[in-house]
């Protein structure tokens, strides 16, 4: 379940989702409320890394197997 204020904001963006998911219906049967705000399941993952110069950056591992492969 999404926290309040991701419920709030979501409430905004549901117009626009609704014209894509009409151009795009298999989107309606993914979850794509449950993932707002994560990097989704699975093996998908963010680090933070610190290299041999110590400069810090970050890797970040994620897919579109759910609502990018609906869409196609």
């Amino acid at each position: 379940r999404a926290p309040a204020t991701v419920a709030d904001v979501w409430q905004s963006l549901l117009p626009g989702f609704r014209r894509i998911v009409d151009k795009y219906p298999k989107l309606e049967k993914t979850n794509h409320y449950a993932h707002l705000g994560t990097l989704g399941t699975g093996n998908h993952f963010i680090e933070v890394c610190i290299d041999e110069a110590d400069r810090v950056w970050f890797m970040l591992h994620s897919g579109s197997r759910g609502g990018g492969k609906a869409i196609g």
